[in-house]
């Protein structure tokens, strides 16, 4: 073979390896959104992270990233952390998340939540895919890689090479497929805030109530030995590397004293330092009607933020931590911080049902609320209502004005505008930092000239009695659209649009 030829191969080879990776690139699945878990966002964001910048790593399946929110713990405590999870993760398969985040990592403490330390069984293929496909290659991924196939007998191949997994996706490829770039956005350090309620049935709850520390005597239980030396390899590395080790588990209603019992005398015997937070309810405050998205297995994003709470005074009263952060890295730990309680606040909105409650969380610096009363003659404003909106020095039509419509606009607590009858023959708009805020209101004859944009996107604001649209300025973004029908004798909120609500079960 001539030196021209070898050259034209190797170019060959190499142009062939180029789209072979693009072509892998596209076909993989794009877990980064709430409705996927996060797991290809929780993997990328992890690392982008500043190296050794975090005091704390989390470990675990999804009760850890659904349980732990970093940023709470930070804002509270200033102790830095970043939950590197997955979806229905085992125990060994956690061992190697170890064992990458501490090349990049040299933290004070490693908390492995125990959810998953019971199942010897293997995870899903999904759910191996969700936690290696994403990860940067390294001797710990092929090592992960070759463990899967040995105890699956899956595919060393397509692990090794996703494009002979996912070819048959062609036809499923659409615009998110396309978009290779990583999400730049992402600041919830390995949380899934999860912004959804659905409340634990009563029978249901009343068993878990009876759940007290001096209960525990003994279980028939036992960590098996997949799971066991998994635990223990993590805590070796820990002591290879200076860190202190610590079992977690963060309150669900899917665990029992007997497997609490069991993980505790694991832990004696392994001389692993263990905190059940199950065992702690009345501390922590979860509210089982509140605090879950899912009748009790996972904790939402208000249950995340007082187990979070909790845990972060237990590391602060048992470790000692070292200033992390640097100056730019601190300025977005500050903002991510904001955006997380920006993020509760939102969604403490969705779940407000009387009108003066919700004027009243809705009056914040954060929000822009459009207001919208289309005229028509069953819209009848009661006292208590406009009383409601007066106080915030806003002037309702009266109870007797027929087909008078009405609109307002609302940037934190200062009215920009507010419009009666013939003035809103025009639409009203606003500009705020480059995002158009545009309001109208007709009456009943002409209903189309009600409606509320933002950024060109129209929202539902022609419903009876009074409309509201709260934008909000953190998260750059709508995140409620309700609306309260005066002309009911009985006025409740019925939330249109949810944007920041997961609607489906994504754990599945």
């Amino acid at each position: 073979m001539t030196r021209k030829e070898v050259l034209k191969t190797i170019a060959a080879l190499c142009i062939f390896a180029v789209i072979f990776a693009l072509l892998t690139a596209v076909f993989k699945p794009k877990w980064n959104s709430y409705h996927s878990d996060q797991m290809q966002t929780r993997l990328q964001g992890f690392y982008r992270q500043e190296k050794n910048s975090h005091n704390v790593i989390y470990l675990g399946s999804s009760f850890s990233y659904c349980g732990i929110s970093p940023l709470k713990i930070w804002d509270e405590q200033k102790i830095t952390g970043y939950v590197f999870s997955g979806t229905g993760q085992k125990a060994w398969m956690s061992a190697y998340y170890l064992e990458e985040a501490f090349k990049y990592q040299t933290p004070e403490v490693v908390v492995y939540e125990a959810g998953a330390v019971l199942d010897e069984k293997e995870s899903a293929e999904k759910n191996n895919r969700k936690s290696i496909d994403y990860m940067r290659w390294s001797p710990t991924k092929l090592k992960a890689i070759l463990e899967i196939c040995e105890n699956t007998g899956e595919s060393k191949k397509e692990y090794l090479f996703p494009f002979l997994r996912y070819h048959s996706r062609w036809t499923d490829i659409g615009g998110e497929d396309a978009n290779l770039k990583v999400d730049s956005s992402y600041f919830l350090m390995g949380t899934m805030s999860w912004c959804a309620t659905r409340p634990v049935p009563a029978k249901k709850l009343a068993k878990y109530e009876q759940w007290d520390a001096g209960a525990i005597e003994g279980s028939s239980l036992k960590v098996g030995p997949k799971s066991g030396n998994a635990v223990l390899k993590m805590k070796k590395m820990c002591e290879e590397k200076g860190s202190r080790f610590l079992l977690v588990r963060v309150p669900s209603m899917s665990w029992s004293l007997e497997e609490a019992a069991a993980v505790q005398s694991f832990a004696d015997e392994n001389a692993i330092p263990y905190l059940d937070m199950n065992l702690y309810n009345d501390e922590i405050g979860i509210d089982w009607k509140k605090d879950t998205p899912d009748k009790g297995e996972h904790l939402n994003i208000f249950g995340c933020g007082k187990a979070s709470g909790y845990l972060g005074q237990y590391l602060k009263d048992n470790y000692e931590f070292e200033e992390r952060l640097s100056g730019e890295n601190r300025k977005f730990w500050e903002e991510s911080a904001k955006k997380r309680d920006s993020l509760e606040n939102s969604y403490m909105l969705s779940q407000v049902n009387q009108c003066d409650e919700y004027m009243r969380l809705s009056d914040s610096e954060e929000f822009i609320t459009m207001i919208v009363v289309p005229g028509t003659a069953k819209n009848r404003i009661p006292d208590e209502i406009k009383d409601t909106f007066e106080k915030r020095g806003l002037k309702l039509p009266e109870a007797d004005t027929v087909n008078e419509p009405y609109a307002a606009l609302l940037d934190g607590t200062k009215t920009v505008f507010e419009c009666f009858g013939g003035e809103l023959s025009k639409e009203k708009s606003y500009i705020w930092d480059d995002t158009a805020f545009l309001l109208s209101s007709g009456d009943w004859t002409d209903a189309k000239q009600t409606k509320a944009l933002v950024d060109g996107r129209e929202f539902e604001v022609d419903k009876e009695g009074i409309n509201l649209v709260v934008y909000n300025k953190v998260l750059r973004q709508v995140v409620d659209v309700v609306n309260f029908d005066t002309a009911k004798e009985e006025i409740h909120a019925e939330h249109k649009s949810q944007p920041m609500i997961i609607d489906e079960d994504v754990l599945k």
